[in-house]
């Protein structure tokens, strides 16, 4: 899966990209619109399926939180 596809879904679910400080690494971190979750997205255009369905499934789980 294209990693523009699962910022799109993040983005329709509420969270948002942290810059600053928290970009970093190898990783972008999205926080859902509450505060209380975080979603790592690995920095590789293309995303195993595997992988994108459970950080979408969790972050649809968690986006409440």
């Amino acid at each position: 899966m294209k990693r523009r596809d699962i910022e799109r879904r993040l983005r329709d679910m509420g969270y948002v990209l942290l810059t600053g400080v928290k970009r970093g690494g190898n990783h972008d971190k999205w926080r859902s619109a509450n505060g209380g979750y975080t979603a790592s997205l690995p920095r590789h255009s293309e995303i195993g399926e595997n992988l994108a369905r459970r950080i979408l499934k969790e972050a649809e789980l968690n986006k409440d939180e």
